[in-house]
């Protein structure tokens, strides 16, 4: 709600609401200064906003120069700004060198950063190879995820393509790939999993149905990962908004069918604990 105060025949705008599709609804003071109570009036009007940093530079008249000129420049600043991203690293690698822990987590508290996240673990591999990378500097990318990267590589790989005056910032995300692989250790499969810190789990994919399922696909699938839950070192998280529709959804079809069967308590055949369970429950009860 904003208010602002214009004449419409005779009246004076108050109290204005702006809708969704601009129009302004708004009560009205009559002339005589008394209002006019109940009615509402539709009017186009205008409204001020506040000015955008971009929209308030003026334009300035600029020297021009030649495409080729403009391309040099441009070049010279890419440099710069990778030797920037590389000298910041290596300002963070020493760093991790020379100060005792307690002083290193406090720089990295003062970068922003914690001492043992993944951002500062990178910062300072880039900054280990600033040796080697630094001399390449116009042809890296900018930004320091990219570069990073580039330290994951083979090291002979790296080294051909400095031969072959290769531009590393015109690397591709599946050239990236297909390099990276080439570094993978198949001794040790340690590095494939992360801790998940909520469920304390390493987790392996995703479980996908490809068809919408429906209430007994869900219990299927349920079973299905109670029983390899049983027979192997592995937990099941199913997505708990979808879980709780079908949840609710057993349930109330719970509730019929006790109305519909009144005996079924008394039948452990008709208990939903699958073929196996129920396999032992009549053997006990014989």
């Amino acid at each position: 709600m904003t208010t602002i105060e214009k004449t419409v025949n005779e009246a004076t705008v108050t109290n204005v609401e702006v809708a969704n599709d601009g129009v302004i609804v708004a009560s009205t003071t009559a002339a005589n200064g008394k209002a006019v109570k109940g009615e509402r009036i539709v009017t186009e009007g205008k409204y001020s906003h506040r000015v955008k940093l971009e929209h308030a530079v003026a334009v300035e008249v600029l020297v021009g120069k030649t495409r080729k000129e403009y391309f040099a420049d441009y070049s010279v600043n890419l440099k710069k700004s990778a030797e920037g991203t590389l000298q910041m690293c290596r300002t963070v690698y020493e760093a991790s060198r020379m100060l005792g822990a307690d002083e290193f987590d406090a720089f990295c508290k003062q970068i922003g950063y914690k001492d043992s996240s993944s951002t500062i673990r990178k910062f300072v591999a880039i900054g280990k190879v600033y040796p080697r990378l630094i001399k390449y500097a116009e042809s890296l990318p900018i930004g320091w995820t990219n570069i990073y990267t580039l330290t994951q590589i083979a090291a002979d790989d790296f080294d051909d393509m400095v031969k072959r005056g290769f531009e590393f910032k015109n690397l591709k995300g599946g050239d990236l790939k297909l390099l990276l692989e080439k570094t993978k250790n198949l001794n040790n499969t340690n590095g494939l999993f992360k801790l998940h810190k909520k469920w304390l789990t390493y987790n392996a994919g995703h479980i996908c149905f490809t068809k919408v399922p429906d209430d007994r696909d869900w219990r299927l699938i349920e079973k299905a990962f109670e029983e390899l839950s049983a027979r192997l070192p592995v937990k099941f998280v199913m997505n708990k908004e979808q879980a709780d529709v079908f949840n609710n959804r057993r349930k109330a079809m719970y509730e019929v069918a006790k109305l519909e069967e009144e005996d079924a308590a008394t039948k452990p055949q008709m208990w939903d604990y699958g073929v196996t369970a129920n396999g032992i429950i009549e053997e006990c009860a014989a």
